[in-house]
């Protein structure tokens, strides 16, 4: 079976600032019409990096903001045990580079987590599938949903924890059946990791309508940023 939960996570005062400031000025630009699908799809992913604690503005200047979400993540991770395999889902590069770092520090070996995203070497990606799924001190893989995509068959984890949640309703399909497939023998359980009141819960709701928001953002803007 699939098990289904969602976890909160509280945004920190200097989130909700720079959430509330990114969204009003969205807003704001709406009602005058002067947003595309491009620029609400734009928005709505800074708003959900905010969420993770981490921002891009122009340039690719990456600003870091005060956040709970990396440690709530040790505390789901500390509650599942070290008995488990679990793979975990980003929306951003960023966030597969912060949960690398973290769980690192945490667990004192380099080891015990591997990566598959767009920075990923191409020549360690097998590698580090194949660590995840035969060594048992490997207990954590972290990627992009839209990096794994089809084909790879992660049945070795009964856990999936989604960091972070991209619009593309193929790319999270895709993703929760990489432990979901032939050879997996437990049931799976799916965390999603959301602030309250935020895009994150809308992006996660569509999601679970199997609404693919992509293709209708700039129809939904309003209530996206509602």
């Amino acid at each position: 079976e699939k098990i289904y939960q969602t976890y909160e996570v509280e945004l920190t005062p200097e989130q909700r600032q720079a959430y509330d400031s990114l969204k009003q000025t969205a807003v704001l630009q709406l009602q005058q019409g002067l947003l595309t699908s491009t620029s609400v799809l734009t928005t709505i992913n800074k708003l959900q990096q905010i969420c993770c604690g981490h921002v891009k503005l122009d340039g690719d200047v990456v600003v870091y903001i005060p956040n709970n979400r990396l440690d709530d993540l040790q505390s789901i991770l500390e509650t599942i045990g070290d008995g488990h395999k679990v793979i975990i889902w980003c929306a951003f590069q960023r966030d597969v580079e912060l949960i690398v770092a973290k769980i690192r520090e945490w667990k004192k070996m380099k080891h015990v987590i591997v990566d598959y995203y767009g920075k990923t070497d191409h020549n360690q990606r097998q590698a580090n599938l194949e660590a995840f799924i035969k060594e048992p001190c490997c207990q954590y893989f972290v990627g992009t949903a839209a990096t794994v995509g089809k084909g790879i068959t992660l049945t070795c984890a009964s856990y999936v924890i989604y960091y972070s949640n991209n619009y593309s309703l193929e790319d999270r399909l895709q993703s929760e059946d990489r432990a979901h497939r032939i050879g997996q023998s437990k049931n799976v359980t799916y965390v999603d990791m959301v602030c309250r009141g935020t895009v994150d819960e809308k992006v996660l709701v569509a999601l679970k309508k199997k609404e693919d928001l992509a293709h209708q953002v700039l129809d939904r803007a309003r209530e996206l940023l509602s």
